[in-house]
């Protein structure tokens, strides 16, 4: 259908690119990041730093921001990695021996 046969005009098909606004960030590894921000792209540190604060600025509540802020620089200072087993048991020592015995 051409613009001129149509019956409400050419302007009535018009729609607005939604994506240009739209952010993307992904992590690659320790300080190395990639960002998208449509009319400007980062990558790197920068891109790394600008990861983190747009994370820890849609947590909900000062505590948690202060907390997972804490808990990533103490991580990322000393090369730890936080708990990430759940095993069900409320003893460390019986954690300890199974995931040994496997």
């Amino acid at each position: 259908m051409s613009p001129a046969s149509s019956p409400r005009g050419w302007q009535a098909n018009r729609r607005r690119d939604r994506s240009a606004i739209a952010i993307s960030l992904a992590t690659i590894g320790r300080s190395a990041a990639v960002g998208d921000f449509g009319w400007l792209r980062l990558t790197g540190r920068l891109a790394w730093l600008v990861w983190g604060v747009a994370h820890i600025y849609f947590l909900i509540g000062f505590r948690n921001r202060m907390a997972v802020a804490t808990d990533w620089l103490w991580s990322y200072l000393t090369y730890q990695r936080g708990a990430r087993l759940i095993t069900g048991h409320d003893n460390v020592t019986d954690a300890i021996s199974i995931a040994s015995k496997r």
